[in-house]
């Protein structure tokens, strides 16, 4: 899991700025380096989406079409998707 939180906020209209799209990079590193094929972003105004993942470098971007006050994206690699044989 990974979450995402919206850090502009506007005094005047005291209401956060949506982000429209965002680009969140994520170092592999900070998951101890596992390679992630999914990625679904829930949020509390839409049903569960899944983005893209563009791997590089050690890091991984994901392309968030919309963020309010905060997201959560859920992280899949092949064990947990169910690709990986056992053994």
């Amino acid at each position: 899991m990974c979450h995402l939180l919206n850090r502009d906020y506007d005094e005047v209209a005291d209401s956060m700025r949506e982000k429209v799209p965002s680009t969140a990079t994520i170092s592999l590193e900070a998951f101890g380096g596992r390679a992630y094929r999914k990625a679904v972003l829930y949020t509390p105004d839409a049903q569960p989406r899944e983005l893209a993942l563009s791997p590089a470098d050690g890091e991984m971007s994901l392309e968030v079409p919309s963020l309010w006050t905060w997201a959560v994206v859920r992280l899949a690699d092949e064990r947990s998707l169910g690709l990986q044989g056992g053994g």
